[in-house]
C-alpha cells in the first residue's frame, strides 16, 4: 500500500482557518530563514521550538484523525510538546554517541594490538580498520536520522514521551513498512539539501530586497512542503501501526485457537500399539534363537545386579 501523494497536498485546504495558520507559520519560517544566512543562532530558539511543536500537534491530529487538522496557536501546548520531543531527542542522541564513542575506542585499541604485533601489518589493516569504521559509523547515522523522525511520530501519537523511548516498538514499526520510510527519508534529504544550498549561496544576492524576497519564496514553499511532508510521513506510519495491530491479532488468535487433534485416531493408533505389543511379549521364544538368548542374557543381568546367580534351564 502506497502513500497518497494527491491527499497530502490538499489536506489541510478542508481547514477553514489554514490561510492565517499558513501564513503564520511561513513568516515565522522566513525570521529562521534569515537568520540561518545572517549566521544568528540563540534568538531563534522560541521560534524553532514554535515550529517543532505546531508540526508535533499536526502529526498528532493527523495520526488520531482529529479535526480540525491544523492545530490552534495554543503556545503552552506547543512549547511543552517541543520540549518533551527534544527531551526524547536528547536521550537517543547519547546513546548514539555513546556508541560511536565505543566504536572509536575499540578501533584504537585494535589499532595497539595490530602495531605491536608488526609494522609490516600495521598499515593494510589500519586502512581496513578505518574505512570500516567510516562505513559504520555513516550508517548508523543514517538509521539515527530515519529513527528520529519515527520519534516524532511515536512521541506525537499520544503525546508521549515514554512511547517515544520505546525503542522496540520503534524498530518494529521501521521494518514493518521500511521501503516507505527509505523513500520519504531521501525526499526529506534532497529538500533539506536543495535548501541548505540557497542558504550557503544567499550572500551572491548583494541586493538586500531580493535576497529577503528570496527568503520569503523559500519559506512559503517550505511550510507548503512540511505540510504535505507531515501527511505522506503520517500515512506510512499509520500503516505500520495497522499492520503491527494486523500481526499482534493473528498471535492472539493463534493463542487462543483450538487444537485440530483428531484424538479418535490417535486413540485407534495407541489401541493397536497395546494390542501389538501384548501379543509380542505372549509369543513364544525358543532359547536357542538371538531373541531368546537376549532375554536369557538381559535375565542374568539383572540377577547379578542383586547378587543372585542364576542358570537358566
Amino acid at each position: 500500500m502506497g502513500v497518497n501523494f494527491k491527499e497530502a497536498f490538499t489536506y489541510f485546504l478542508q481547514d477553514k482557518t489554514w490561510k492565517y495558520k499558513y501564513v503564520i507559520l511561513a513568516l515565522v519560517g522566513f525570521v529562521l530563514n534569515l537568520a540561518a544566512v545572517e549566521h544568528i543562532g540563540f534568538i531563534t530558539i522560541p521560534f524553532s521550538l514554535f515550529v517543532s511543536g505546531f508540526y508535533i500537534l499536526l502529526t498528532h491530529n493527523l495520526i488520531n484523525e482529529n479535526k480540525p487538522v491544523l492545530p490552534d496557536f495554543d503556545l503552552e501546548k506547543i512549547f511543552i510538546n517541543a520540549l518533551k520531543y527534544i527531551g526524547a531527542i536528547i536521550i537517543y542522541s547519547m546513546g548514539f554517541v555513546a556508541i560511536v564513542v565505543g566504536l572509536l575506542i575499540i578501533q584504537s585499541l585494535l589499532a595497539v594490538v595490530v602495531r605491536v604485533a608488526g609494522v609490516s601489518v600495521f598499515v593494510p589493516f589500519m586502512l581496513i580498520l578505518s574505512i570500516l569504521g567510516l562505513v559504520l559509523i555513516l550508517g548508523l547515522s543514517i538509521f539515527y536520522l530515519l529513527i528520529s523522525l519515527l520519534i516524532r511520530l511515536s512521541f506525537s501519537e499520544n503525546l508521549s514521551f515514554k512511547q517515544a523511548l520505546d525503542i522496540k516498538r520503534l524498530i518494529k514499526i521501521f521494518n514493518s513498512n521500511l521501503a516507505q520510510y527509505v523513500l520519504l527519508f531521501v525526499l526529506w534529504g534532497v529538500i533539506s539539501i536543495s535548501t541548505s544550498l540557497i542558504y550557503q549561496n544567499a550572500p551572491i544576492f548583494d541586493n538586500k530586497p531580493v535576497l529577503i524576497l528570496t527568503l520569503l519564496v523559500i519559506a512559503f514553499t517550505n511550510t507548503f512542503i512540511a505540510f504535505a511532508f507531515t501527511h505522506l510521513i503520517t500515512q506510512a506510519y499509520k500503516q505500520s501501526l495497522a499492520k503491527l495491530e494486523n500481526n499482534e491479532s493473528k498471535l492472539e488468535s493463534l493463542k487462543h485457537k483450538p487444537n485440530n487433534f483428531d484424538y479418535k485416531a490417535i486413540g485407534a493408533m495407541v489401541l493397536i500399539s497395546i494390542i501389538f505389543l501384548t501379543a509380542f511379549s505372549s509369543m513364544p521364544v525358543s532359547k536357542d534363537s538371538s531373541l531368546g538368548k537376549m532375554f536369557i542374557q538381559m535375565k542374568q543381568m539383572k540377577y547379578q545386579k542383586h547378587g543372585i546367580h542364576h542358570t537358566h534351564p
